[in-house]
C-alpha cells in the first residue's frame, strides 16, 4: 500500500487504483456495520449486535482517520493539484471535510457508548449510520472527480 508522498511519480493508473482500493476498504467497513443488524433483518440479538456495532464503528473511525491523514500528508489529491494547480482550492475544501466527517462519526460513537442496546436505539443507529454513509459517499464522489480531472479518468468499471 502506498503512503505519504509515494504517490508522486506514480503512474496515473497506480494513483487511481490506490484511491479505489482505499474507498473500497472504507465502504466494506460500512457494509459490515450495516450487516450488524442494521439492515431489515429479524431475530437479532440486540446485546450481541450492539457490541458488534460499537466495535465496527470504532474500527471504521480508525481506518478513516488513517486514510484522511494519508491524504493530508501528501496524496493523490496533491498529485492532482501538482498536475492542475487550478484544483488547489477544491482539494483544500475536500480536505476540510475530513474533520467534519470524523466529528460526525465521533458523535455516533459517543451516542452508541451512552445508549442501551434496545430495538429503538438500533433503529436510531441505523438512521444515523445511513446519514453518515450518504455524507461519506458525497465526499468520495467529490474526491474521485477531482482526481479524475487531475490525473485522468477512472476505468469503465468504476
Amino acid at each position: 500500500m502506498m503512503t505519504g508522498n509515494s504517490y508522486l511519480n506514480c503512474s496515473d493508473e497506480s494513483i487511481r487504483r490506490h484511491v479505489r482500493e482505499e474507498h473500497r476498504q472504507i465502504n466494506a467497513e460500512l457494509d459490515k456495520l450495516f450487516a450488524c443488524c442494521l439492515g431489515e433483518q429479524h431475530g437479532c440479538d440486540s446485546q450481541t449486535d450492539w457490541k458488534k456495532i460499537r466495535e465496527r464503528v470504532h474500527h471504521l473511525r480508525e481506518n478513516m482517520a488513517h486514510h484522511f491523514r494519508e491524504e493530508e500528508e501528501g496524496s493523490c489529491l496533491d498529485e492532482a493539484v501538482a498536475r492542475r494547480t487550478t484544483l488547489g482550492p477544491e482539494a483544500r475544501e475536500i480536505e476540510r471535510e475530513h474533520p467534519e466527517l470524523l466529528a460526525e462519526l465521533d458523535g455516533l460513537i459517543s451516542w452508541l457508548d451512552d445508549e442501551p442496546p434496545l430495538e429503538t436505539t438500533l433503529q436510531i443507529a441505523r438512521t444515523r449510520l445511513n446519514a453518515f454513509a450518504e455524507n461519506l459517499q458525497r465526499h468520495e464522489v467529490r474526491e474521485d472527480a477531482l482526481i479524475r480531472r487531475g490525473v485522468g479518468g477512472f476505468g469503465e468499471d468504476d
